[in-house]
């Protein structure tokens, strides 16, 4: 996966944290510890967001209120909203622009915005969609270029949408990608700044101690304003994504992200199973599902789901998020918060949900405030902000809600 020339190699030699001094600091933490508010940030794909458009957008009385829910509900409980995502192609222009949300969600967004003051950021790339990334940043041209169009795209096309780019290349196969995917976050940062406002620039990894002392020799400080660590989908027989995973993720960082708090911990909304075999395919489950599946037995005590075949899937449950948040929170220096891979993994916000089961006697749907408070993201934003602030954002939202049902029976 990683190039094996002797410059790269001598990034090997850097020691890192033991994790065995850290796991004591995390012990000895004040469990209620809400003094230091760390940043939540979750990433939403496109299938998310435009499953629910109308065909026609004008038509107001057509257009469910599934997408207005959904991103309200989530600005108010993000720092920032990641769209995942588009692509850049081989001449550095920007490619799949359908994903990006319809012109009528899009006015729901700077709605959200305004109200609960989050930010928007856009994925460029991101798994198997990063095959562009390789030629468009292969020269100086090329990256300026690049550079330039994405420059375009959030100052010009889409200003009052975006507050910055999330690079995501899966993944630079050698020495000279890697330099040449620094030369160009460098360039765009460049030119960013150039303007009245600073868009912000974020970047995504593996953690596995080779990647995070490649960004620090890419100079990362200079051009990231937030780096993702990817803490999942590990063949541990623990769980993909269990503590030590994370520990381990935030020991590379704190060992070499030096000089800036830009780290995010990734937690995944999924649950995935550990096959015994390679020839054996993982079995994967959305949160979600998990909570609405009848095949398997949930329990966040245990962050493990058990069918009745016996395969296990390994999850993150409300309380391992919260070990996680607070784990964010020692290592205080380098951790600027938890991201989340993926938002629309959760269970449902949605009040118009056909799955959801009405109270006793079927007369009326599960109230606000309760189906807010169910999902992981409540769990993971009341620990990463403290109960002050979220009830705050509740409070806010409910009222904003209020106000919209009225102005829709007035119409």
């Amino acid at each position: 996966r990683f190039v094996s020339s002797f410059f790269f190699s001598l990034l090997l030699l850097k020691c890192s944290f033991s994790s065995t001094k850290m796991t004591s600091m995390v012990l000895a933490k004040d469990d209620d510890d809400v003094s230091n508010p760390i940043d939540v940030v979750g990433y939403l794909p496109d299938w998310r967001l435009n499953e629910d458009d109308v065909v026609n957008e004008d038509d107001d009385a057509a257009k469910t209120t599934t997408t207005r829910s959904l991103v309200h509900a989530l600005c108010a409980r993000t720092n920032a909203l990641i769209l995942f995502s588009i692509e850049v192609d081989k001449n550095g222009e920007l490619d799949k622009l359908e994903r990006l949300p319809s012109t009528q969600t899009r006015k729901e967004i700077q709605l959200a915005k305004e109200r609960y003051g989050c930010e928007v950021y856009v994925t460029i790339g991101g798994s198997s969609r990063t095959n562009g990334f390789a030629e468009a940043t292969s020269t100086k041209g090329m990256r300026e270029k690049f550079a330039s169009r994405v420059s375009r795209f959030l100052y010009e096309e889409y200003e009052d949408i975006f507050d910055g780019v999330d690079l995501n290349w899966s993944y630079p196969r050698n020495e000279t990608e890697w330099r040449n995917l620094g030369k160009f976050a460098k360039a765009l940062k460049k030119d960013f700044r150039e303007h009245d406002v600073t868009k912000k620039v974020s970047i995504a990894y593996y953690p596995n101690e080779n990647q995070e002392q490649i960004l620090e020799m890419l100079e990362v400080m200079e051009f990231a304003d937030g780096v993702h660590a990817m803490a999942y989908d590990s063949d541990d027989r623990d769980g993909h994504s269990n503590m030590r995973r994370a520990m381990d993720a935030l020991n590379y960082a704190q060992d070499s992200f030096t000089g800036g708090k830009i780290m995010r911990l990734g937690v995944p909304f999924y649950g995935r199973s550990i096959p015994e075999s390679s020839r054996t395919a993982p079995e994967w489950r959305s949160y979600g599902d998990l909570m609405r599946d009848n095949k398997y037995e949930l329990s966040d005590e245990i962050d493990a789901a058990k069918s009745k075949d016996g395969v296990e899937v390994w999850f993150n449950g409300k309380n391992l998020i919260r070990e996680k948040v607070k784990m964010c929170r020692v290592f205080e220096d380098v951790c600027q918060g938890i991201f989340v891979w993926e938002l629309g993994q959760d269970v449902s916000m949605n009040d118009n949900d056909d799955d959801e089961e009405e109270e006793e006697g079927g007369n009326s749907k599960m109230d606000f405030r309760t189906r807010r408070e169910r999902g992981l993201l409540a769990a993971l934003t009341r620990a990463a902000w403290g109960d002050k602030k979220y009830d705050e954002m509740l409070a806010k939202e409910i009222q904003f809600s209020k106000e919209d049902e009225k102005k829709k029976d007035e119409l």
